[in-house]
């Protein structure tokens, strides 16, 4: 699950819609998800923080993103 039920429907459909067409089953056991799903992932946060007026914390998912220049090997 990747957020509470009240934040999940926060997150703008496009953004959900993307996180589920990236989402590889297993990939939080084997600590290998995709840049594209960390991207999916990362504007979620963003999303969410700025309608709640937090700061985003995105540096889990900044980890698992390549550097720029750099391109998915999906």
């Amino acid at each position: 699950m990747f957020a509470c039920r009240r934040h999940w429907f926060m997150v703008p459909k496009p953004i959900r819609y993307r996180i589920w067409a990236t989402y590889r089953v297993g990939q939080c056991d084997d600590m290998n998800p995709s840049a594209a799903y960390c991207r999916a992932a990362r504007d979620a946060v963003i999303a969410v923080a700025t309608k709640e007026g937090r700061e985003p914390d995105t540096a889990l998912y900044d980890m698992f993103i390549a550097p720029r220049g750099e391109t998915d090997t999906e």
